[in-house]
């Protein structure tokens, strides 16, 4: 091996892989980018080239048919090993390049200037410029593939949130409960953005609303100055993962299939409405449970967030018939006397109370 490593070589490889770009197809971006560098800089040859363990690979060219090359004889290899624009005015002069292939043979490449794309604090590649005849360039004309340089790396790290999504959608799409991926980072609940639901979240959502672009309906009727709500905002502040419930006088699920729904609120209707109607006044509103999660790429920061949520409203009904049932007397309905003698019936009443709701069919 003739070329040096850079230091964090290692941190840098293992991005490359979750890119999964090696081996891809041309895209039309990376396509317009090595032409506009081209042209600009008026060279013959524009590529953004990609270092991988033992090899070159690249991804864009332009004038030139490139495909890949060992590692030992690329140009950007330096570049990516020093982290910093390699300009070479002249490679017939170059100690280290005089004798490299595409030197000495056609192209007989002379002038060799790359940028290094920068992405997650790893160099992966570079975007360059080379020619057939010595030249030098400019401070402006050095800005020129510097700038487009951080054009290409933020491409790189979109494919990189991408591939996660993609990832992300195919696992949540099998939840029968309804979920919301929330794009970026939001620092508070109504910077909060949906950017995909599956099937549950979309029948859950309020009756004629799309819920991309918005926040989550379950967080929107947290009340102002609510605790719950408070609670939300400080998770998003710090990060981490929330449990809560909201309240709500409307359904928060339908069913998938037609059928009974998953979530305990009854079917769908055959014109896909819910069978379950609004509470009305005096009656226990909805109650569904929420989670409220990040999402961490493999260095720990935070990409997206997601939100579960699961109408549990039948289990607060049994719970209030469970509680009424243990502390009231059956007789008068009135409450008893923590201290009464009866104790130990009521905690027999109780135990059945249990059993029932456990082992109700």
């Amino acid at each position: 091996m003739s070329y040096s490593l850079p230091e964090n070589e290692d941190d840098r490889l293992e991005t490359l892989r979750r890119l999964h770009i090696y081996g891809t197809s041309p895209e039309r971006k990376f396509d317009q980018i090595t032409d506009a560098t081209s042209s600009a800089l008026g060279t013959k040859y524009a590529a953004v080239n990609l270092i991988f363990a033992d090899r070159q690979w690249t991804k864009a060219a332009c004038g030139i048919d490139m495909e890949e090359a060992p590692r030992e004889d690329s140009f950007c290899a330096r570049a990516v090993a020093s982290g910093d624009m390699l300009v070479i005015e002249d490679l017939s002069a170059d100690e280290e390049f005089s004798e490299n292939l595409f030197v000495t043979e056609p192209p007989h490449l002379r002038f060799y200037a790359g940028a290094p794309l920068i992405v997650e604090g790893a160099a992966l590649g570079t975007l360059c410029v080379f020619d057939e005849e010595p030249r030098s360039l400019t401070k402006a004309d050095r800005e020129l593939p510097e700038d487009l340089a951080g054009t290409t790396a933020e491409l790189l790290e979109a494919r990189l949130q991408n591939y996660q999504v993609r990832y992300l959608r195919a696992v949540l799409e099998q939840v029968d409960e309804p979920v919301s991926i929330v794009g970026s980072d939001p620092d508070n609940l109504t910077d909060m953005e949906v950017t995909w639901v599956n099937l549950s979240y979309a029948m859950s959502a309020p009756e004629g609303e799309t819920p991309v672009g918005k926040s989550p309906w379950i967080f929107r009727e947290l009340e102002e100055g609510s605790q719950a709500r408070s609670e939300v905002q400080s998770a998003l502040r710090e990060s981490c993962r929330l449990r809560g419930e909201t309240r709500t006088t409307r359904p928060a699920s339908r069913s998938r299939s037609g059928g009974e729904s998953r979530l305990g609120n009854g079917g769908d209707s055959p014109n896909g409405k819910s069978q379950v109607p609004p509470r009305r006044p005096g009656e226990m509103p909805h109650v569904v449970a929420w989670l409220l999660a990040p999402v961490r790429d493999e260095k720990g920061q935070v990409t997206h967030w997601v939100t579960v949520h699961r109408d549990i409203t039948d289990q607060k009904i049994r719970e209030e018939e469970l509680e009424h049932k243990a502390t009231r007397d059956p007789l008068t309905g009135s409450r008893a006397h923590p201290f009464a003698a009866n104790r130990e019936c009521r905690r027999s009443a109780m135990d059945a109370c249990v059993e029932q709701c456990i082992f109700r069919r």
